[in-house]
């Protein structure tokens, strides 16, 4: 189990320093991918576990993006499989959470959704990358992220057997 963990925590390390590469528009600040504790940033998520998402837009303005997933391989190739092999329902969908700042020197918008959800679901485990795009299909942000299956191993048992030995005379 230890060995488990260890091995997160350097896909963790990996994905953080990864995705901070990724281009993103000038406007787009503070992307952030979490789980069901919003304090904590992470990359790799058990399969079902709700993904949560937000980011900011310096602008008060409300624009129209529109989020979507691809599937990739264990070297971060595009796969050829398709969309409805590992998503149920389909992607694309309008983000239509948003809040304007109040009272702050720099006007922002701030942008979240989440899923799965009513409009498609993760299917299979393995490495995704979001993208955000605007309505002019244009990316605004893309991040790296990983499903992974319940790690359960349950338990293990070790029975010894007792054998009895009488030599041939």
């Amino acid at each position: 189990m230890r060995n488990i963990s260890q091995f997160i925590n350097v896909l963790f390390l990996i994905f953080f320093y990864s995705n901070v590469s990724h281009s993103q528009n000038e406007k787009i600040k503070n992307v952030k991918i979490f789980g069901t504790n919003k304090n904590v940033q992470k990359y790799v998520f058990v399969k079902d576990e709700i993904i949560n998402v937000s980011f900011d837009e310096l602008s008060y303005n409300t624009n129209n993006y529109y989020y979507s997933i691809n599937h990739y391989d264990f070297q971060w190739n595009k796969t050829n499989i398709y969309k409805n092999e590992f998503i149920s329902g389909y992607d694309d969908i309008r983000i239509s959470n948003f809040n304007k700042s109040l009272n702050t020197l720099q006007k922002y918008t701030n942008y979240t959704f989440s899923f799965p959800n009513e409009q498609f679901k993760i299917k299979v485990s393995g490495n995704y990358i979001l993208s955000v795009k605007d309505s002019s299909d244009n990316i605004i942000f893309q991040r790296k992220f990983m499903v992974i299956e319940n790690l359960n191993a349950g338990n293990i048992e070790i029975i010894e057997l007792a054998t009895s030995f009488s030599p041939i005379s």
